[in-house]
């Protein structure tokens, strides 16, 4: 069963400088707290393209691949995955909006065998992720719009 695991944020920055911040690995690296190492692999990003994301979650470090299943440049992205009793989609969503962009992160698990058991700590670790790295995203983005 799908959960649907939602934060929103508005950025006061420009849609694009958020957009590259979210789709470049290395820029990515500087405001999710939890990515370890992000890289797109083979030449270009694109629906079907594959992202091995390595994580830091609760001290423990975890190797994800993740298949990008929706790309529209500047305005939205989805990855699917598969982490240890979970699958998920993780969705970035970009509007623009007077004196900003608007931001939405949503992640829909889909919890399998023992994790259903602990779906609701799941959610609770996801929706803190969610909310750290939009946080961060926010931070980063309005900082380098205020310079």
């Amino acid at each position: 069963m799908y959960r649907t695991l939602r934060e929103s944020v508005f950025i006061r920055a420009p849609l694009e400088r958020v957009w590259q911040l979210y789709d470049d690995p290395l820029l990515l690296r500087s405001w999710a707290p939890n990515v370890v190492d992000a890289r797109v692999v083979g030449a270009e990003k694109r629906v079907g393209s594959h992202i091995e994301v390595t994580l830091k979650v609760a001290g423990l470090v975890q190797r994800i691949k993740e298949e990008l299943v929706r790309y529209e440049p500047p305005y939205v992205a989805t990855q699917r995955g598969y982490s240890t009793g979970m699958f998920y989609d993780v969705t970035l969503a970009l509007r623009r909006e007077a004196g900003g962009t608007w931001c939405s992160y949503t992640c829909a698990p889909a919890y399998q065998g023992f994790m259903r058991l602990l779906a609701p700590l799941g959610d609770l670790v996801n929706r803190r992720m969610l909310k750290g790295a939009l946080g961060s995203l926010k931070a980063v983005a309005e900082r380098e719009a205020a310079l």
